[in-house]
């Protein structure tokens, strides 16, 4: 009888350990935290066991949550506190079941001491710091300030590990909360997308710039739109089309040059053979977001070979390399700054496609966040095996 090899071995030995991912939501939603709360949970089961420990939102949840919102606050807490007491039942019966790893997606308010005692090891994995979100995309008052830092820093401090989805995160982890870089891990998100991708060359008359993202006002269709008239009304050379994937034509827009497709669900086929028909015959990736962690659809783009054309803000950064896959302009830059660099772009097209397509390939596949997040996960697990053998 032959025996296993080697790889065999080592996957069944991974597959054996066991892990629980705590969330609020359910880790079969599609839709919770735009599907990544799923898609971690696929990731993670391909070398893990993993059981899914879903902290619900009881009756109690929603009456507190009501009263919070009428008195205007962003934290409740009594709410927490249920929340977490919630959570603390989970885990005792998680370690029954011999569960002692335990990840965490953007659950940071759950994780505490008293939650989590310090025989268990826990891996946190979110966007964005409290510090960097308020703001940012809110603005806290006074009192939930000191309460949503408190709850930040002692999650951060509890965690063994903290996967971050950009270098602005995790610079703020290191500097502005003092967590110990060793414990923090830059992992950017990938794309999810089916790899169809058709290397094209700009052909020179006709430009189809891509917009893909939910929110209107936030994501800078307004400021897109208006770049791509002044495009138009000045060069005659080039031709400019602007499609818009993920909202409504909310303001009635009838220029024939933009195109608004509303939300395409990648869940559904047809509607995902048309967002990647949209990505392979576009020629630039048009993002001014005004406010931004990490889009996935940086990794979108990059896989298609889309030069990515954003701005200078949140954690855009670490997706968007100037003068490489990209170009990064300033938040306040006027429509005739976005023009001359999306000419400049063009005029280097083939510098910037390849160079997306490569960063895809090196930093941005599924199969490279796969093998960081499990890497990340045996690290971890490795420290806790460790400590019972002392």
């Amino acid at each position: 009888e032959q025996k296993p090899d080697k790889r065999e071995k080592e996957k069944h030995m991974a597959k054996s350990k066991k892990l629980g991912i705590v969330s609020e939501s359910n880790i079969e939603d599609i839709f919770a935290w735009s599907g990544t709360i799923h898609n971690v949970s696929v990731a993670l089961a391909k070398n893990f066991e993993i059981s899914g420990i879903q902290i619900k939102r009881t009756f109690s949840f929603y009456i507190l949550s009501a009263l919070r919102k009428l008195l205007k606050r962003h934290y409740s807490l009594l709410l927490l506190r249920t929340l977490q007491s919630q959570a603390k039942r989970k885990v005792i019966e998680a370690q029954k079941e011999g569960i002692s790893t335990f990840f965490l997606p953007v659950e940071s308010s759950l994780i505490s001491y008293k939650v989590f005692p310090r025989n268990l090891k826990v891996i946190a994995l979110t966007d964005a710091t409290y510090h960097l979100m308020n703001g940012y995309y809110f603005t806290d008052q006074a009192a939930d300030t000191q309460i949503g830092e408190e709850l930040e820093k002692t999650a951060a401090n509890r965690c063994d590990a903290i996967i971050v989805s950009s270098d602005w995160a995790k610079n703020d982890f290191i500097e502005h909360y003092k967590i110990d870089p060793q414990k923090i891990f830059m992992i950017p998100f990938p794309s999810f997308l089916p790899d169809k991708y058709q290397h094209h060359s700009f052909a020179g008359k006709l430009c189809k710039l891509l917009l893909v993202g939910v929110d209107y006002e936030r994501k800078g269709v307004d400021t897109a739109i208006q770049v791509i008239r002044y495009l138009n009304s000045v060069y005659q050379n080039i031709h400019f089309e602007l499609h818009i994937v993920g909202v409504e034509n909310k303001y009635n827009i009838t220029d024939e040059s933009i195109k608004f497709y509303g939300r395409l669900h990648k869940n559904n086929d047809s509607e995902l053979r048309q967002l990647i028909q949209l990505y392979n015959q576009s020629d630039l990736f048009f993002l001014p977001t005004k406010a931004e962690c990490s889009a996935v659809v940086f990794a979108e783009a990059c896989q298609y070979g889309l030069p990515i054309i954003s701005t200078a803000t949140g954690g855009v950064g670490t997706y968007v390399i100037d003068n490489y896959n990209g170009e990064k302009i300033a938040l306040t830059a006027k429509p005739e700054i976005f023009a001359g660099k999306i000419l400049s772009v063009l005029a280097n097209y083939e510098k910037y496609t390849l160079n997306a397509r490569a960063y895809y390939e090196k930093m941005l596949t599924k199969y490279a966040w796969e093998k960081s997040l499990k890497q990340v996960v045996d690290s971890t697990s490795m420290k806790q095996e460790h400590q019972h053998l002392l």
